[in-house]
C-alpha cells in the first residue's frame, strides 16, 4: 500500500482573497507607491489600487493566450514575502521546485521588486532543499595527466608533432 498524503489544509494561492491584506505592512516602499499611485494615476498607468491593494501591470509572452486579468500583478511588501515564498515553495502540493520553476510559479499572481533574487536566496536557504536536492557540480580536477616538461618547448614540439 503507498502511503497517503493529508492535503485537507491545502488552498489555492488566489491573490484576490482577504488572507492578502497588506494594510498592516510596515514597508515603507509599498506605503510610498500606494500613496504615488491614489495621489497620481495617470503619472503610473501600469500601477493600480483596487481593494486596498496594489497591483502592477506587467507584459507577457503570446498575449493572445491570456486574460487582461492575468497582466495584472498582486504587489507584495517585504513582511509578506516568506509567506508567499511559502505557500508557492514549501506546501506539499508546491514539491520544493527548483528557482528557475518557483519563480515562474509566484510570477503568475504576484510581483515585487528583485522577485528571482529573493526566491534564489529563500531556496538556497531550505533545509529541505539542501538535504534531499542533488549537488549541481561536476566534480573538481583535470581533464586528463598533467605533463611536466623537462625541456622549455617540449610541450609545443609534442603537440606539433601529433597534428604533422
Amino acid at each position: 500500500m503507498i502511503n497517503s498524503v493529508e492535503i485537507s489544509n491545502v488552498q489555492a494561492i488566489n491573490p484576490e482573497c482577504d488572507e492578502y491584506d497588506f494594510s498592516s505592512t510596515s514597508d515603507k516602499w509599498y506605503k510610498k507607491m500606494c500613496n504615488n499611485v491614489n495621489k497620481n494615476p495617470l503619472k503610473f498607468v501600469r500601477w493600480r489600487l483596487a481593494n486596498n491593494k496594489l497591483y502592477k501591470y506587467i507584459d507577457q509572452d503570446f498575449p493572445s493566450l491570456r486574460d487582461d486579468c492575468e497582466y495584472w500583478k498582486l504587489v507584495v511588501p517585504k513582511d509578506f514575502r516568506d509567506k508567499i515564498l511559502q505557500r508557492c515553495h514549501d506546501s506539499c502540493v508546491s514539491g520544493h521546485l527548483g528557482i528557475y520553476k518557483t519563480f515562474h510559479r509566484v510570477s503568475r499572481l504576484f510581483y515585487w521588486p528583485f522577485m528571482k533574487m529573493d526566491i534564489t536566496k529563500y531556496i538556497r536557504k531550505c533545509e529541505v532543499c539542501l538535504r534531499t536536492m542533488p549537488e549541481q557540480k561536476s566534480p573538481a580536477g583535470y581533464m586528463g595527466q598533467a605533463v611536466e616538461p623537462t625541456k622549455p618547448w617540449e610541450i609545443i614540439n609534442s603537440i606539433e608533432e601529433e597534428f604533422l
